[in-house]
């Protein structure tokens, strides 16, 4: 059974859930919650700093906007307060966006200054691996030692509309203490 119950019917404070069974047996339950709040825009939060920058990379300027086909460089910038183990950085896609999958195309993947070898220079990249998907592309980082890093990426503009991108998260995988999240920002992709 699943329950929903609106926030309309919860007392400011502590709210009271009994749970009561009827008949023999045993009765097993999990109780999670989440809350949806309306909003227009997300702060950033937390003890580890995150930006993000749409960039067109013909100019290396930022931009607000595109038009659907344009390529759109995206920049996050993460700082960590102290040394960090097992980091992930990861940044929701916009509706107006599909990251290029690099993998898939030698020539968009930023490894090819390296020349043949680019498995062997995984430090040079900042991280450890980078997954692309279809809502999201992510950072595996093993070791990230205090200070900023910038983490890059190639997405296409594809579809005409005004988008919201939600805030790039940024946490240690066994740390919970570590955690950060950028601010959410807007993109407008024209036809």
């Amino acid at each position: 059974v699943n329950l929903e119950i609106p926030a309309a019917q919860l007392r400011g404070g502590d709210n009271d859930l009994r749970i009561r069974q009827g008949g023999g047996g045993l009765l097993y339950y999990v109780i999670s919650s989440r809350v949806f709040l309306a909003q227009s825009e997300v702060e950033a939060a937390g003890n580890v700093k995150v930006a993000r920058h749409y960039i067109d990379p013909q100019t290396n300027k930022a931009i607000t906007s595109a038009v659907a086909g344009q390529l759109v460089k995206v920049r996050l910038i993460v700082t960590l307060p102290e040394d960090g183990f097992y980091i992930l950085v990861e940044d929701q896609l916009p509706g107006g966006l599909e990251a290029l999958n690099e993998g898939l195309n030698t020539a968009s993947h930023e490894a090819s200054a390296y020349g043949y070898e680019p498995a062997y220079y995984w430090r040079s990249y900042g991280y450890n691996n980078k997954e692309v998907r279809g809502d999201r592309v992510s950072f595996f980082i093993t070791e990230f030692g205090k200070g900023t890093r910038t983490f890059t990426y190639y997405a296409r503009a594809t579809r005409a509309g005004e988008f919201v991108a939600m805030p790039v998260e940024v946490w240690a995988m066994y740390d919970l203490s570590v955690w950060g999240r950028s601010a959410s920002s807007e993109l407008v992709v024209g036809k």
